[in-house]
């Protein structure tokens, strides 16, 4: 886990934008007044925020533009102001029509292709990076999430004297709410549009947020249970199967005992390697899925641990 209050590494997070297809494709490249240079947007993480967050504020902080997070490239680790520094980067894509708006961080914002953009960028760390960008590819995310922090059982049971409400009606607790709103940051920054969810209550009351703040419906499945993983576990691997091949950008959220299950079944699917879906409450294992490769879909995987 990303520790950005760690005061012996410095965290930050940015974008590399792209718009355009094929030999007109563009990248945005900005001038940053106060270094002198050339660059991509890019800041520091701040307290519990998540990298993807931390990305897509920085970058409409730094120009204004609304982005989504496509395919995960090489972090930059280096030294700055005597401390280790570690930048995670992301190819995006631009959800609303360009607007740059000057400010302090960047006075100027040019569009250019990757030959003036090689010339054009200060360090050679970036002019790399641009290289990575123009390779990777436009991705649908299939993000496999564990619910945030519920009740313990026990604690749940003793609440009550006489009969004990189902497993599934089990709440989060109070942290457990308060990671529903980093979640939902996270799930907005790689443009989530299908939510997908155990029909228990913590793993709908995990993502209900963020479908409320996008106006977007939660389909809430009985197989993906703890009880119905159960019972039989064949209908929630069925469905897992067919969003793994759903070119929509897709959450699923679900318990710890199903999801190892569920990863094994989705990398045989779209044919990975072993997929680790070992997640703490509120943990998030992101597939970048690109479909138009029938063969080798999967172009990144990125694990996230979402905290309050």
């Amino acid at each position: 886990m990303i520790n950005s209050k760690n005061k012996n590494q410095i965290f930050a997070a940015g974008t590399v934008i792209l718009k355009g297809k094929g030999i007109n494709q563009k990248v945005a490249v900005i001038h940053r007044p106060h270094r002198e240079d050339w660059s991509f947007p890019k800041g520091k993480i701040d307290g519990s925020e998540s990298a993807p967050a931390a990305a897509v504020r920085e970058t409409f902080e730094e120009t204004g533009l609304h982005v989504v997070l496509h395919e995960a490239l090489t972090p930059q680790n280096y030294i700055f102001d005597n401390l280790p520094k570690t930048v995670f980067y992301w190819r995006a894509r631009l959800i609303q029509p360009p607007k740059f708006v000057p400010n302090e961080e960047a006075d100027e914002l040019v569009w250019v292709s990757l030959r003036s953009a090689l010339k054009l960028l200060t360090y050679d760390v970036d002019k790399e990076l641009a290289k990575e960008a123009f390779k990777a590819r436009d991705t649908k995310p299939f993000i496999l999430m564990r619910h945030a922090n519920a009740e313990k059982r026990i604690e749940w049971a003793n609440r009550y004297s006489k009969v004990v409400p189902p497993d599934s009606s089990r709440p989060l607790t109070a942290s457990g709410v308060m990671q529903t709103h980093r979640i939902a940051d996270l799930l907005s920054a790689f443009g989530i549009t299908k939510i997908v969810s155990s029909d228990s209550i913590r793993c709908i009351a995990t993502v209900s947020p963020y479908a409320a703040s996008q106006e977007l419906p939660l389909e809430a499945y009985q197989n993906l249970s703890e009880l119905g993983w159960a019972v039989n576990n064949q209908p929630g691997l069925n469905l897992v199967n067919k969003l793994a091949k759903e070119n929509t950008a897709i959450v699923v959220c679900g318990h710890r005992p199903s999801l190892p299950a569920l990863a094994e079944a989705i990398s045989q699917e779209l044919n990975c390697e072993d997929l680790d879906a070992t997640l703490p409450p509120g943990g998030a294992l992101v597939i970048h899925r690109d479909l138009s490769n029938k063969h080798k879909p999967v172009r990144s995987v990125e694990k996230f641990i979402v905290v309050e």
